[in-house]
């Protein structure tokens, strides 16, 4: 069996989608199961939804609805009327059940409430994309990933459940004969069938969550660029493709931030010796990028620039010097509320914390610590990490920044910059 998994913008339109359909149509010799984000920048308009939900809840069904047309015009720009009708009804029963949250819904925990309302844009987007490889005669199947991912309940970041989850997807597919299975990235559900989401980019997770639990000799994600670079070719003109990575150095990149794989896909697949490829959705003929069990590779250096960083600089009330359960106290809060540390330092008197800029997790920080630390934050900052560094490359890339904070190793330096 192979694993695709096809993002966001792969699907923002109807040419899109009838590419993907080529590339499944092309790649179908063995069974594939296929992994799909929502179409676009819906996710950004379902998170807009979320905070309307809080306060004024017939606004939030408008602006819902408003998304459920969009994507019901897009259907009817590539499916014919038999099959338009199918969507159609599917897309009023999403309606009606997102109506029913709102109306019945009765927590003000913010993360629990995205859950429930953005896990609906990988729905509609792999409902669209099944129905449009029936309709171009391939044999796909459509599947609910709340069947496959089972997690715990820490909402918008859950943690897999490996054993029930390995168990729900082996028994999910087995009476499945279709030759495509199609179902959603990012999603999954607790115990209580509630669902969960597994963090921004998440889709990548889960392809290699069921390549993991399928024992897939392979999973390939498609991007909008040609494989992995040294740098987002997008910002800086020096990147160039990397051909192979070890397991060991995707996982270094994707931790200080590298954007291309989401960070958690690498483990799941390294354990089953999975090799990823990373290939254009566009550019089809380029081989892009494969990262496996590789070994002896010389790498140019890579940079990583995280943008909407956050600094946290705790201090004791007292002056006294920071110890062992000071600091315990601070790393267990950030852990308590999913907020990755990106960077940490501290000083006898001073612990310093980079971290993302995320709504709602930042201020739990703050009321959780408040009590026992001084703490000063500054916004809008950057982090720039580079790997195999020389010190050319320092000099170019952190001229036009002051620096706040520095940290080096023997393999990666990283700044805290504005």
């Amino acid at each position: 069996m192979k694993i695709f998994k096809f993002g966001g913008a792969s699907v923002k339109d109807a040419d899109a989608i009838r590419n993907v359909g080529s590339i499944i149509q092309n790649n179908c010799e063995d069974q594939v199961f296929v992994v799909v984000s929502a179409i676009g920048k819906t996710t950004n308009a379902l998170e807009k939804i979320v905070a309307s939900s809080l306060q004024n809840i017939d606004f939030a069904k408008n602006q819902f609805l408003e998304i459920i047309n969009a994507h019901k015009l897009l259907s009817s720009e590539l499916l014919e009327e038999v099959l338009l009708k199918k969507i159609e009804v599917k897309f009023d029963e999403i309606t009606i059940q997102f109506n029913d949250f709102l109306d019945k819904n009765e927590s003000k925990n913010y993360n629990f409430i995205y859950d429930q309302i953005v896990s609906k844009g990988e729905l509609l987007s792999s409902i669209i994309l099944n129905q449009y490889l029936l309709q171009i005669n391939l044999d796909a199947f459509w599947l609910n990933a709340k069947q496959l991912i089972k997690t715990d309940s820490n909402y918008t970041d859950a943690n897999i459940l490996w054993a029930e989850t390995k168990q729900a997807v082996i028994e999910s597919i087995k009476p499945i004969k279709n030759q495509i299975i199609v179902t959603q990235g990012f999603i999954g559900a607790n115990t209580e069938m509630l669902y969960t989401t597994l963090g921004r980019e998440g889709s990548d997770y889960t392809a290699a969550i069921l390549a993991h639990c399928l024992d897939a000799p392979e999973l390939t994600i498609w991007k909008d660029v040609k494989g992995v670079y040294t740098a987002d070719p997008k910002k800086f003109e020096s990147a160039q493709l990397v051909e192979k990575l070890s397991y060991k150095e995707a996982i270094e990149l994707t931790f200080y931030g590298a954007q291309i794989i989401h960070p958690k896909t690498i483990k799941p697949i390294q354990n089953s010796n999975c090799i990823l490829n990373v290939r254009s959705f566009i550019d089809q003929d380029c081989k892009g990028t494969q990262i496996g069990n590789f070994e002896n590779i010389e790498y140019a250096p890579s940079i990583v620039l995280k943008e909407e960083q956050i600094l946290y600089t705790f201090s004791v009330k007292d002056f006294s010097f920071l110890n062992e359960n000071n600091l315990g106290k601070i790393i267990e809060t950030f852990g308590k509320y999913s907020l990755r540390i990106n960077l940490m330092q501290n000083t006898a008197i001073q612990f310093i914390v980079c971290t993302d800029s995320k709504i709602g997790k930042n201020e739990q920080i703050l009321e959780a610590l408040s009590n026992d630390f001084e703490i000063e934050m500054q916004k809008d900052l950057k982090l720039l990490s580079i790997r195999h560094y020389n010190q050319d490359i320092i000099e170019r890339e952190t001229k036009n920044y002051n620096i706040f904070l520095q940290q080096k190793t023997e393999k990666t330096v990283q700044y805290v910059i504005v």
